[in-house]
């Protein structure tokens, strides 16, 4: 890849590893690693899946939980896109009845906000960066490849109808 093809938010491969790009410098890419995931906790090691650090918290950020490492015009150009494909970026399936039940619904469901929705509770202040993070949804799932924030609503695809919202 190159430096302009960089998108934060954006996931991407490089030496057989998955990482989220979470800044964009000059000459540089900063990003933390969503594979192989190391996390010591009351002096104990734990490996954690991608969906275990989301779900615990680890990839909610910034500021991130998990250490962000830095790519120089050296790393670059060994990174590939994780996906090239739009349509096949939504894969994670989500599970809701209803929209908009702000962390209230049940419990074995998520939650999730239509697009105009999720705008409005953010612009109203409901959400906040340090709340948690999101996900795009289009036809009940969500593109893990984007992190939606408030403070990064532009994030969201014009394709995605949904928004789901992870708390901390």
């Amino acid at each position: 890849m190159k430096l302009c093809e960089f998108r934060i938010g954006e996931r991407f491969r490089m030496s057989g590893h998955k990482y989220l790009c979470t800044d964009i410098g000059t000459r540089t890419i900063v990003a933390i690693r969503l594979s192989g995931i190391s996390i010591c906790k009351d002096g104990n090691i734990f490996k954690l899946t991608e969906e275990e650090a989301r779900k615990g918290g680890w990839l909610s950020g910034p500021p991130y939980a998990l250490a962000e490492c830095v790519l120089d015009e050296n790393d670059i150009p060994a990174a590939t896109p994780e996906s090239s494909d739009k349509d096949k970026r939504y894969r994670v399936p989500v599970k809701f009845t209803k929209t908009g039940q702000y962390g209230c619904g049940p419990d074995d469901e998520d939650d999730v906000y239509t697009v105009r929705q999720f705008r409005k509770f953010c612009r109203d202040g409901a959400f906040i960066d340090y709340d948690g993070f999101g996900y795009p949804v289009k036809g009940g799932k969500a593109d893990e490849t984007v992190t939606v924030s408030p403070s990064n609503l532009e994030a969201i695809p014009k394709d995605a109808t949904h928004v789901v919202w992870y708390n901390r």
